[in-house]
């Protein structure tokens, strides 16, 4: 079985390594700009969802004559009060970003689609998971200080789980902690144990 993670997230790589899966790295061939500027947008919810099939699906498409393949494409966005928050690319953007979240609460979401390729037929399976996240009364000192130390630069919101984003946070409401970094991987392993018998993979 050949599993591919359509993603370059070196986060989300050490999540299937940590589970124990063999995979293949794979940058999904899917401008996700150009599909984020179209109008009218939908919700968070439904455009995470979207993208992670987008991108699972520009990886499948290329598999469409393998016997067996399985793809694995994922996003994840911060919506606020219904707006969108994405990667602030720069320390400037990231102070500005983190100093308008402080002290309010937003939603993380994480999307990821699994595609099951098999002689040509693809089907696919999709799930969303929401992180109701409140955070901390912070000063402009302590949002530079963690800004310099992070750098989040290229993570949605402006803050980065991986490392010492979580001392930010006051409070949050979550189903799977995995799904912090990058992929819900209690609901991944739900849906790859419908394909097949993960002990075979593992």
């Amino acid at each position: 079985m050949k599993i591919i993670l359509a993603s370059t997230s070196p986060y989300r790589a050490q999540q299937l390594r940590d589970l124990g899966l063999r995979f293949t790295a794979v940058a999904p061939q899917f401008d996700e700009d150009a599909y984020k500027a179209q109008s009218p947008r939908p919700s968070p919810k439904i455009l995470a969802k979207r993208l992670a099939y987008e991108k699972a699906m520009s990886v499948a498409r290329t598999l469409s004559r393998a016997p067996e393949a399985v793809v694995i494409g994922a996003d994840q966005l911060v919506s606020m009060t219904g707006q969108i928050l994405g990667k602030p690319g720069s320390h400037k953007k990231a102070m500005r970003m983190l100093a308008k979240m402080q002290g309010r609460s937003h939603n993380l979401i994480t999307s990821v689609c699994v595609v099951y390729v098999t002689r040509g037929k693809i089907t696919a399976q999709q799930h969303v998971d929401i992180v109701k996240i409140k955070m901390r009364q912070l000063t402009r000192r302590q949002i530079s200080h963690y800004v310099r130390r992070d750098r989040p630069y290229d993570c949605a919101g402006g803050y980065r789980f991986e490392k010492g984003g979580l001392a930010l946070v006051e409070r949050m409401t979550l189903r799977d902690p995995s799904s912090l970094i990058g992929l819900p991987i209690i609901e991944l392993t739900r849906i790859l144990s419908k394909l097949y018998d993960l002990e075979k993979i593992l």
